[in-house]
């Protein structure tokens, strides 16, 4: 598959384990909800039964129960209002990235079209340009420019490390650091008298003003040489540039409309909505994050509903109650007994759901994080550009079902991965294969069609 296609299958990937996040979340809701409401049956039952069995003077018990199960239900009450608004914010987020990601799903459709359609006239273009000789001394300039810049900034990079060795001995010498930073020898030095003298005595001992030019030079030669380097790549990337835009001309009269400046527009349009798309990825993982964490019963409301039921029937005195009741029922408080044997059976065969589904939407929302970054990784490289091909059909679908990990999955995907390394840098780079930059100290080549550098012959 492209890398286009790479990119598309793991944007699908992510979507598909969002949804059965979703999805697990929800049921996990569910049944903690029903834990919650399982645990506050008990806890009226059991006030039930106390007062039913004790005495008006020993009915505070009851009276306790009873104020627990309406603390409980206080807490669950403002936990479904503020897991409302949370459904509702991620309702919201989903449908942003789903707009987003229809916008870059047609993008990524039409520049494959235009590319296609750009590929396809390549031979054709490539013909006319190699005849044209305005645009082979456009080559020809690109080639001289590029070498050099190339060797502007060998020489650059030479007198910066002969700068970093040999300045140390200077920067060592005490005395003759003192002398330069007080401007001795130059217009600066402002010292006079007894100063000055003394000041000429050691310049004299050490040798300064014989030494001071070597330092100077020391100084500014690597500056001089950069600054150098730096004028001679923005001429290599205006030549560059020009043989680009000659072989983007020809192609567009050749196809009677810019289908590189589409093609550049249309991947600027991808990176635009790839850029818009990283932050509301952030947010909608923290948001089903929290989501998560209502589910399995983990937030501060359902926890202190569940605390607060637990304590209510935990004391001795009711402990002392229950085990009574249920080893010597009477016809009269049956009943009771039957609710609270019921509403704690309910509750032990819910846990083991509980614990269930908390794993499964913890590993879900595991392999969902880890996708995400490996989406991340992808589109740094530039991978899902042009001219980059893979083959991880089976591991995509190892990793979706838990039985491959992110690592193993990365090194599948880099593994399969055929192709070179192109930037967004330029369609069309017919007759020079120009595309990339020059600057900082070097220079780099194949930003665009065309790939690995210049080349004087030209080639698509």
């Amino acid at each position: 598959m492209s890398g286009r296609q790479a990119m598309a299958e793991i944007d699908r990937g992510l979507d598909t384990l969002r949804k059965e996040e979703e999805r697990l979340t929800k049921e996990l809701t569910a049944v903690t909800n029903r834990l919650a409401k399982a645990r506050s049956d008990e806890t009226g039952a059991l006030a039930d039964l106390a007062r039913f069995k004790l005495t008006d003077e020993t009915n505070d018990i009851g009276d306790r129960l009873d104020q627990a199960s309406r603390n409980a239900a206080t807490l669950m009450d403002e936990r479904e209002q503020a897991l409302a608004e949370l459904e509702r914010n991620r309702e919201a987020k989903a449908a942003e990235i789903a707009k987003h990601q229809a916008n870059l799903d047609q993008l990524r459709a039409d520049l494959d079209e235009v590319e296609d359609r750009i590929e396809a006239l390549s031979e054709e273009v490539e013909a006319q340009l190699q005849a044209d000789a305005a645009h082979q001394e456009l080559v020809a300039a690109a080639e001289t420019a590029a070498r050099t810049a190339e060797n502007a900034a060998e020489k650059a990079e030479q007198a910066e490390a002969d700068r970093d060795e040999k300045i140390e001995a200077y920067k060592d010498d005490q005395l003759f650091m003192y002398l330069w930073q007080r401007g001795f020898g130059t217009p600066q030095y402002s010292h006079s008298g007894l100063t000055r003298t003394l000041d000429r005595w050691v310049s004299n001992l050490i040798g300064f003003l014989e030494a001071r030019p070597s330092y100077v030079l020391l100084n500014e030669i690597p500056d001089r040489l950069r600054a150098h380097a730096e004028r001679v790549a923005q001429t290599a990337n205006e030549t560059a540039r020009a043989v680009v835009e000659s072989g983007n001309a020809k192609l567009a009269e050749i196809a009677g409309e810019d289908l590189a400046g589409r093609a550049n527009a249309l991947a600027e349009g991808i990176a635009t909505q790839e850029e818009a798309l990283a932050p509301l990825e952030e947010e909608m993982a923290a948001l089903d994050a929290r989501a998560a964490n209502f589910a399995a019963g983990e937030d501060e409301k359902f926890r202190g509903a569940i605390d607060a039921l637990s304590r209510s029937i935990a004391s001795d005195d009711i402990r002392a109650l229950r085990e009574e009741a249920e080893r010597t029922p009477s016809p009269e408080d049956e009943r009771y007994v039957e609710r609270l044997v019921r509403a704690r059976r309910e509750a032990s065969d819910i846990e083991p759901d509980v614990e269930r589904l908390r794993s499964e939407v913890a590993a879900v929302s595991k392999r969902r994080e880890d996708l995400l970054h490996i989406a991340r990784d992808f589109r740094r490289r530039g991978w899902e550009h042009r001219g980059h091909t893979f083959d991880f059909s089976d591991m995509m679908t190892g990793f979706m079902l838990g039985h491959v990990t992110r690592g193993m999955f990365w090194g599948g995907i880099a593994n399969s991965h055929r192709g070179i390394a192109m930037g967004r840098g330029g369609f069309g780079s017919f007759g020079g294969g120009f595309g990339g930059g020059f600057g900082g100290g070097g220079f780099s080549g194949g930003g665009g069609f065309g790939g690995g550098g210049f080349s004087t012959g030209g080639g698509f």
